[in-house]
């Protein structure tokens, strides 16, 4: 008897260190629909919150639009501002009709964290973009989004709606 209660206990211990503790990506991945506050995070290991953004229909398929995030304001109009790599932003193409858009890399569905002085992004496939509203002046979505602990948003958006 004493021996199954050992084994028993044993189990158990496995278990629970195999299992192990939830780590904040598995959490963030479980939370399910991105938040409805602010979208903010971290952004290269930096607090990051959004200031500005904008949406851009794409030249070679005006049906999908390219949406810039940025943490600070761009000079000048933001529909004609033409991000360098100095400037931190967040990237994404999505289609330009409201609705759910889970990402997938192999579907094509990613978000981009442009980094400061860094030429290529960082791609994203975890999370999702919702886009509630469309209409000619702006564009109103939520975000969540993860790379890794560095690279993390999560919240809704507004942008300007730019016609080319």
């Amino acid at each position: 008897m004493k021996i199954k209660s050992i084994l028993a206990l044993l189990s158990v211990l496995v278990f629970t260190f195999a299992c192990g503790k939830a780590t904040e990506e598995d959490e963030f991945n479980a939370a399910g629909e991105p938040s409805s506050g602010h979208l903010e995070g971290k952004v290269a290991a930096e607090d990051w919150t959004y200031a500005a953004g904008r949406a851009k229909p794409l030249a070679m398929n005006p049906s999908r639009l390219s949406i810039d995030l940025f943490g600070s304001v761009p000079n000048g109009d933001i529909c004609s501002f033409n991000p360098g790599i100095n400037d931190t932003r967040i990237q994404f193409t999505v289609q330009k009709t409201t609705g759910t858009f889970p990402l997938d890399y192999s579907a094509g569905q990613t978000v981009n964290f442009y980094l400061d002085g860094q030429q290529d992004p960082l791609v994203s496939s975890r999370g999702s973009i919702w886009l509630t509203d469309i209409n000619s002046r702006s564009v109103t979505g939520k975000l969540k989004t993860i790379y890794n602990e560095n690279n993390v948003v999560n919240g809704q958006f507004l942008v300007v709606h730019c016609e080319n």
